[in-house]
């Protein structure tokens, strides 16, 4: 028996798990599962995403950017730029991210891949109560490589805290070059006028003539505009340090949220900057390598690459807190 279920009949009166189908709309038929953890913080899983991380509260209080139209099930086109997903967070590769070029979309197709064999397992660990969404995602096409994502999400009842623990395997007979990108989307109320945002690089280049008109208050979040250019910046994260924490706080919102990466693993940061009216968000994108669009990184030699039957695993964590409650410890030494 779990313990403290001598106070309760099902687990769901600490830890809420909850499977649904969205119906009507052009989110029809999207598989997700919703969990409310004891903490404040809720969150849905996309399975139909490759389990990519839709609406996130905490508290109440919103953090994700949602597109008008919502999300989009699996009828309705690839095209990122006319069905942007959104969300909390959802996953750009295994072939390609960035522009699109030659057959590569724009960011890939992992994102709009469904996940298989998806399970859901509650148990306890180190005195606290977990839960855990596991499946596996898989990328392959006639005469492409074959590059399988395994992924596990979990969640403590009471720390404000989802981890992603991903396995990139290459199942091809030959190498295979792979990219990913964790496109995570900060919305109001979290962002806005006032929010502090860190970012830990080493150091930091715009991508384009627009942003580099800019390049002194890249980390200032201003009020939505009638009128605005999306501006991308590119950071370089400290390969020795053991973790990365990206770091933006709301005082009006009362609310606090990072984003930790092992720069090893992920050595490289965008940022996208698209505070136009309707569509306020603010992109905070770890990657492997930066979303120049396949065809420009293979010309660059800058392509990672697995061999057969060789993998890769990557970390992260997204972390939210109470600014009034300093939840948890975000002092001055965690976050500049």
């Amino acid at each position: 028996m779990w313990d403290g279920m001598e106070w309760m009949g099902h687990p769901d009166q600490r830890m809420q798990v909850h499977s649904f189908r969205l119906t009507g709309g052009r989110e029809e038929g999207l598989e997700c599962i919703e969990v409310q953890a004891g903490s404040g913080l809720s969150f849905t899983v996309a399975l139909g995403h490759a389990m990519s991380l839709q609406a996130a509260r905490y508290k109440g209080i919103n953090l994700s950017y949602l597109p008008a139209g919502g999300s989009s099930g699996p009828g309705m086109t690839w095209q990122l730029e006319r069905y942007f997903e959104g969300g909390l967070m959802f996953t750009c590769g295994l072939d390609s991210t960035g522009q699109a070029n030659g057959p590569y979309g724009l960011h890939g197709m992992l994102r709009r891949l469904p996940a298989q064999e998806v399970t859901v397992s509650r148990y306890m660990r180190d005195g606290s109560h977990e839960v855990e969404i596991r499946g596996r995602v898989i990328q392959s096409g006639l005469g492409a490589s074959t590059l399988i994502l395994e992924r596990s999400i979990r969640c403590a009842d009471e720390k404000a805290e989802i981890r992603i623990h991903d396995r990139i395997y290459n199942a091809s007979g030959a190498p295979a070059g792979w990219m990913i990108m964790y496109h995570f989307n900060m919305g109001w109320p979290l962002l806005g006028p006032g929010a502090r945002l860190h970012i830990p690089s080493i150091s930091v280049r715009p991508k384009n003539e627009i942003a580099q008109k800019i390049a002194d208050t890249y980390l200032e979040i201003t009020e939505p505009m009638a009128e605005w250019q999306p501006q991308v910046f590119f950071h370089s994260l400290d390969p020795r340090a053991e973790t990365a924490r990206i770091v933006l706080e709301n005082p009006e919102a009362g609310v606090g949220a990072a984003i930790v990466t092992v720069p090893s693993q992920l050595p490289c940061l965008t940022q996208w900057r698209n505070f136009r009216q309707g569509e306020y968000v603010l992109g905070l994108e770890p990657c492997n390598v930066f979303p120049m669009g396949r065809t420009w990184t293979e010309e660059k030699k800058l392509l990672p690459v697995l061999g057969p039957g060789e993998e890769v695993t990557l970390d992260l964590a997204f972390q939210v807190w109470d600014i009034k409650k300093q939840e948890p410890a975000a002092g001055e030494e965690n976050h500049g």
